[in-house]
């Protein structure tokens, strides 16, 4: 009858070290829930952090001046194109026009430095 009883028989150990052994459970799995949920906030801080960085410099661009736009024009009608997106983007220190109609009839973006000559012209 005694070795009925025994737990030790099952390969469980004595019944004071089962119950122990949940309780230690139990407060081990607790502090892996709670890990989890920090580590699940500091993962949401730190993609959120991530997104506003990536985005920041889509900001980097400006209107141009009324000034800025008739030399600009001007500069993108010399190299035979005209219309587009006109930018200045602070910082590369350049303007930008965005999908000119060139001579060719094909789409550039154009990049002119700030005496308004003309840096790249990549089709668009």
């Amino acid at each position: 009858m005694k070795a009925l009883c025994n737990n030790s028989a099952w390969g469980f150990g004595s019944a004071k070290s089962l119950i122990s052994g949940t309780i230690a459970s139990r407060r081990h799995s607790i502090g892996w829930s709670k890990r989890i949920s920090g580590g699940l906030d500091m993962r949401l801080i730190t993609s959120t952090a991530i997104l506003v960085l990536s985005v920041l410099p889509a900001f980097a661009d400006r209107a141009v001046t009324e000034d800025e736009r008739v030399k600009l024009v001007a500069a993108a009608q010399a190299e035979g194109c005209s219309g587009g997106k006109l930018e200045m983007d602070e910082d590369d220190q350049q303007f930008e026009v965005d999908d000119a109609v060139c001579a060719d009839g094909k789409k550039y973006d154009l990049k002119f430095d700030m005496q308004m000559k003309l840096k790249r012209k990549n089709l668009d």
